[in-house]
């Protein structure tokens, strides 16, 4: 037989340890170690700026490397440019030489050796041409205070530079392999 008060007293005791753990509960969900409210914004906020300064960066340094390819690629392309321009010099040279080398085998050509009257007059007319164009020539070399003779004078150059592989440009060099080989050019200084 239990007494009513010991039952009572458990019956209590069991009330109240189960009162406890609802209380317990209930605040379980509402724990101390939250943060409030405004800590979280401004953890947030510092992590934000992080983040963005981070991007920031790495943009402003993906516009750096890029500039320098971009100035790399300018400095290729200028020189590939001025690479096709020397290439252009030469082959504009080396027409301008081939064009010169066949005008002086019209000049040296001798008219009474060629048979066929038509080719000789042919012949005749560029050479009448070519003797204009060293007129014109040595009208533009007066001007540079030096005077050629006659084309004949071109004739026996072409002959000293077929020696000395000629490839310079012409007027200058036509005094330097004259005075070499003793050809005869009169020189005349402007008079002011």
């Amino acid at each position: 037989p239990k007494s009513p008060t010991s039952e009572s007293s458990t019956s209590e005791s069991l009330e109240l340890s189960s009162f406890s753990l609802k209380i317990f509960d209930e605040n379980f969900g509402h724990c101390s170690t939250q943060q409030p409210n405004g800590m979280d914004k401004a953890k947030s906020k510092r992590k934000n700026s992080v983040e963005s300064s981070d991007a920031i960066e790495t943009k402003e340094q993906e516009n750096r490397q890029l500039g320098e390819m971009l100035k790399e690629n300018n400095s290729f392309r200028q020189k590939i440019y001025q690479m096709q321009m020397v290439r252009a010099q030469i082959e504009s040279r080396k027409l301008a030489l081939a064009e010169y080398r066949e005008q002086n085998k019209i000049l040296l050509a001798d008219l009474n050796s060629i048979a066929d009257p038509k080719v000789r007059n042919k012949c005749k007319l560029c050479k009448k041409d070519l003797n204009n164009k060293v007129k014109d020539l040595n009208n533009k070399v007066k001007n540079q205070n030096i005077l050629l003779i006659n084309s004949s004078i071109i004739s026996e150059f072409y002959l000293c530079t077929q020696e000395q592989n000629f490839t310079s440009s012409y007027p200058l060099n036509v005094m330097m392999y004259c005075k070499k080989w003793n050809l005869n050019i009169l020189s005349r200084r402007k008079a002011y």
